[in-house]
């Protein structure tokens, strides 16, 4: 069964005065699972089947099997009360303490609805977190595992499953950490102890100051944070990624423009789980 922890900072935001809306998005809360896109979702309007001219970004968030009228009976409200709290709840709120997503809290896509924020609530607690990562790794360690014996690969519907497994999983062992040498690619330090917190802001400054021939990165969006957040959890020291830039710029002159397409990277390349694996593992080196 997936789990999610309700941040009692719920209390001080706009939708706890919205009663109908705060029952029907902890009530989405508690249906939800988690769900990974690698591309954007285009999303409807709520009550209708028209486009909403929005699109989720690329990330993780949790998704919703089910029809609004479904989500309302499930909290128990009026019907029509219901539907036009979660009109509400997917449309941008000026006034929401989080602009991630412009305020938008919860959107209707294909097959069902998507709570933008999921991973921030369900990753509240450093045990949760752990679990959450463990289950993503898992999960896409199997989606390259090949098929054998006519088995059928793992599913979305196998997910409760896979996180139970991957909850199961033991991780052991400590290593002490130093400053990468310039130009060296960094190792992949494994910590037993409680991981500090990330200092998003350092790391979007370290990047635009040691990449300077690389796209710059203006904004940390919602999404972003949530692949930082994994990359952090994975490198949990400054000091490592002080040397994952360096050797991106010292190193990897394909990244910064020097290939038959003048491509540059960005930020969100970098970032990425296995464009990061390539990257130390000499794939862009030159």
């Amino acid at each position: 069964m997936a789990f999610v922890k309700l941040d009692t900072g719920i209390l001080d935001s706009t939708l706890w005065i919205d009663r109908e809306a705060r029952e029907v998005f902890i009530t989405a809360l508690l249906m939800a699972t988690p769900f990974d896109t690698d591309t954007p979702i285009p999303t409807l309007k709520s009550a209708s089947l028209e486009s909403a001219d929005w699109d989720v970004p690329a990330g993780w968030y949790g998704f919703v099997k089910a029809a609004g009228p479904g989500i309302v009976r499930r909290a128990g409200i009026n019907p029509d009360i219901g539907m036009a709290a979660l009109v509400r709840l997917s449309t941008p709120e000026p006034e929401s303490r989080s602009q991630d997503f412009d305020g938008r809290r919860l959107v209707r896509v294909d097959g069902g609805f998507i709570i933008l924020n999921f991973m921030k609530y369900r990753e509240k607690d450093t045990t949760s977190g752990d679990r959450s990562r463990r289950y993503r790794e898992k999960k896409k360690r199997d989606a390259v595992t090949p098929l054998r014996h006519g088995r059928h690969a793992p599913s979305r519907v196998d997910r409760h499953q896979a996180e139970a497994e991957a909850e199961a999983e033991v991780e052991v062992g400590t290593t002490s950490l130093k400053s990468p040498k310039q130009g060296t690619r960094p190792s992949a330090p494994v910590f037993a102890d409680k991981i500090p917190d990330m200092p998003s802001a350092r790391l979007m400054a370290m990047y635009n100051e040691q990449c300077p021939k690389l796209t710059p990165v203006k904004k940390l969006t919602a999404s972003r944070r949530q692949v930082l957040r994994a990359r952090w959890k994975e490198h949990p020291d400054v000091d490592w990624w002080r040397g994952y830039f360096d050797y991106i710029t010292n190193k990897c002159p394909f990244l910064s423009g020097s290939n038959d397409k003048c491509w540059v990277a960005d930020f969100d390349f970098v970032i990425k789980a296995n464009k990061q694996v390539a990257i130390m593992e000499g794939k862009y080196s030159g």
